[in-house]
């Protein structure tokens, strides 16, 4: 993987085929293939694929092609930077759709045409895609320089600063129709009120604004659709006509791999996309006056032109550790002289030496320290692809590993959930495995598992909640007759011979806290973390199953079994979705998450 590879590789994402791509390098097609297999090699990655309009890049090309231009981006003003020039991080993030569409492509260039008056700012861009589970946030902070910030996004519905609006995102009616439906080339009320408009998953926002429109046209209330706007698999296996209502920003990456057409609205509506720029400073006011020009007088995507390989880079940032030129090609596996010649390199590109000699070792120079500063950021973000590229191959064929809690009595629900998700997502798989709290807790946070199912044991740590908080009781045979009909006291039921889940558990730790409260300590008979082995032992043994009413109802012959609710006090467990805080959560992972909770609420009331 190198920078060349790499430029060529983000002027095929903005063009629709290599040869265009290739032209635009002043390079043969060949070449510019060859670079994309290379890298598809390097990366394990299916970068491109044949859409209804040419070769689309896919998913991951997008997720790649964004850390590859602020690679590349930093390079170039490495490259460029004036000696002594202040540097300056600027991080432009959006919750937008990252789709390398009209708004993503004017932020690069904003970027480019900020730095001819702002030579020490560096602007790192960063949209959204279902690819890249971390939130959009500001990136970190290389060296202690000064960072600024700027945030893309859709207006949240308030009063507007026109000051502050880049572009009106027209809303279009995506549609399965044939043209001779509706030869006008757009969709009119009528259409639309036949057809009974439908609304994606979208910012709350966006929901009520499409909501209010069809309520200010007469049209009904539009039903919510579960899709996943990048595949549109689900909508494209409809027979019958349909029109989902959303911004076209939304819904344009997956229509380039779609036989779903978009069409304008007769009677328009628009959403604004403002650029928050408070605090910012002058730069981030500077970066938002480039994108707004860059939006006005596009200009053709240009070719890259990094001054420095990765290569170079990376020796250069050895040698700067070791201060040692055979040190530092002892670490690197090269020999001296090889060392030395891609300084050398390095140096004729810069113009100035990077690194001087004294007693000590190499010592770098001023304009040394300023490209250090730069060079650990481009190598952060090539060591970030090569670390998240098989993840994201996974990711792309939708292979997902969940925990679940065997107590959550969720079994049915998650199975349909994972039926409905499928429909999204044909080609998926799923593997669930069990264990303890801690066990749990442990695959999260190693990355073996998305996520688990479990009851929340640590409010501080990230989690989802699925809406299902479980009131907890003693389950018993009824033949045993332990258990009444009514509530039964937590000192009272302390006292009984108990089955209890393992310490580590969260229905094990509410219960023995509010035993020590009323003055008692229960004494676990047997401890068991199976839902399996807890129902087949009951009806044999003389004791009681600390158990939610949701796992009395998962119970195989729960006719012969009685469930009695604690009281003095009353506990609840609540049922959650747990996370890495570090991996957060893909789009494809939120989906099964949302079908999770729907299936859920539509449990039976295990009241």
């Amino acid at each position: 993987m190198e920078t060349k590879q790499l430029a060529y590789f983000v002027l095929a994402c903005h063009h629709r085929n290599h040869a265009q791509a290739a032209a635009a390098a002043g390079v043969s097609a060949s070449t510019v293939s060859a670079a994309l297999a290379a890298l598809e090699a390097d990366t394990g990655l299916t970068l491109f694929e044949r859409g209804p309009s040419g070769r689309a890049p896919t998913e991951a090309a997008r997720w790649l092609c964004q850390l590859c231009e602020n690679l590349l981006l930093t390079i170039e003003a490495a490259a460029s930077m004036p000696q002594g020039a202040e540097l300056q991080w600027l991080d432009v993030v959006s919750p937008l759709h990252l789709m390398l569409g009209r708004l993503y492509r004017a932020a690069g260039q904003a970027a480019r045409r900020v730095r001819l008056d702002h030579p020490g700012l560096i602007a790192r861009i960063c949209f959204h895609s279902p690819l890249d589970p971390a939130p959009v946030a500001p990136f970190d902070t290389q060296g202690g320089h000064r960072r600024h910030c700027v945030r893309l996004a859709y207006s949240d519905g308030g009063p507007i600063d026109p000051g502050l609006v880049l572009v009106d995102d027209d809303w279009v009616a995506v549609t399965n129709l044939a043209p001779r439906a509706l030869p006008d080339g757009e969709v009119g009320i009528a259409a639309l009120a036949e057809l009974r408009p439908e609304l994606p998953p979208m910012p709350p926002a966006l929901e009520q604004q499409g909501r209010r429109y069809c309520a200010a046209h007469g049209l009904p209330d539009p039903a919510s659709v579960d899709e996943d706007l990048g595949l549109f698999s689900r909508l494209s296996q409809r027979t019958r006509g349909f029109a989902l209502l959303a911004p076209r920003s939304l819904v344009a990456p997956g229509l380039q791999r779609s036989t779903l057409r978009a069409l304008p609205l007769a009677l328009p509506l628009r959403s604004a996309i403002v650029a928050d720029a408070d605090s910012t400073g002058r730069s981030g006011r500077a970066f938002v006056d480039a994108l707004r020009q860059a939006l006005a007088e596009p200009m053709p995507q240009r070719a890259y032109e990094p001054g420095f390989t990765l290569r170079q880079l990376r020796y250069f940032l050895a040698l700067a550790d070791e201060r040692s030129i055979g040190a530092a090609a002892r670490r690197l596996h090269v020999v001296q002289p090889a060392l030395s010649a891609q300084l050398r390199k390095l140096e004729a590109r810069l113009g100035q030496a990077v690194f001087g000699r004294g007693r000590q070792g190499l010592r770098s120079t001023p304009a040394g320290r300023q490209l250090e500063a730069l060079a650990g950021e481009v190598m952060a973000c090539h060591d970030r692809i090569a670390r998240e590229a098989r993840d994201i191959g996974a990711a792309q064929q939708h292979h997902l590993a969940v925990a679940l809690d065997p107590l959550a009595g969720c079994t049915a629900a998650l199975a349909a959930a994972f039926d409905d998700w499928l429909e999204i997502y044909p080609n998926a798989r799923l593997r669930i495995v069990a264990g303890s709290a801690s066990e749990l807790t442990r695959l999260v946070d190693s990355g073996e598992v998305s996520f688990a199912v479990a009851f929340l044991h640590d409010a501080a740590a990230p989690h989802v909640g699925l809406g299902s908080g479980q009131e907890l009781g003693l389950l018993a045979a009824r033949k045993h007759g332990l258990l009444g009909t009514a509530s039964i006291a937590v000192r009272e039921a302390a006292a009984l011979p108990l089955i209890l889940p393992p310490p580590d558990h969260p229905w094990r730790r509410a219960f023995e806290q509010a035993a020590r409260r009323a003055g008692v300590q229960p004494r676990a008979l047997a401890e068991l973390a199976s839902a399996e082995l807890a129902c087949a032992m009951l009806p044999s043994l003389r004791a009681a199953a600390l158990a939610s009413r949701a796992f009395a109802l998962a119970c195989r012959g729960r006719d012969a079994l009685s469930f009695q609710p604690l009281a003095s006090p009353r506990l609840r467990a609540e049922l959650c979705v747990q996370f890495s805080g570090a991996r957060g959560l893909r789009d494809s992972e939120r989906m099964l998450i949302r079908l999770l909770r729907r299936a859920l609420a539509a449990a039976p009331d295990p009241a």
